[in-house]
């Protein structure tokens, strides 16, 4: 499954602003997580390879402004 974005550009802005972040990060494989993001709610899936990584990644999303709520849905391979 791929990323979905809501219909509005907040939900676009937003869907950008926290892909940047993931990309950037040296912590989250971004490519290893999905992001959807719908009316300022952002649901996070995929695996990762450590319980850092996916704190990491809840970490970037809550802390970007504009994100109403988090649903993290990230698996920790082990």
């Amino acid at each position: 499954m791929g990323d979905k974005v809501g219909t509005s550009l907040d939900d676009a802005w937003l869907y950008t602003k926290i892909e940047s972040k993931l990309a950037t990060n040296s912590e989250t494989p971004a490519r290893k997580i999905n992001v959807d993001v719908s009316n300022h709610v952002v649901t996070l899936r995929g695996q990762v390879g450590s319980l850092t990584a996916k704190q990491e990644a809840d970490k970037l999303v809550r802390e970007t402004e504009g994100v109403k709520q988090v649903r993290d849905l990230i698996k920790v391979k082990s």
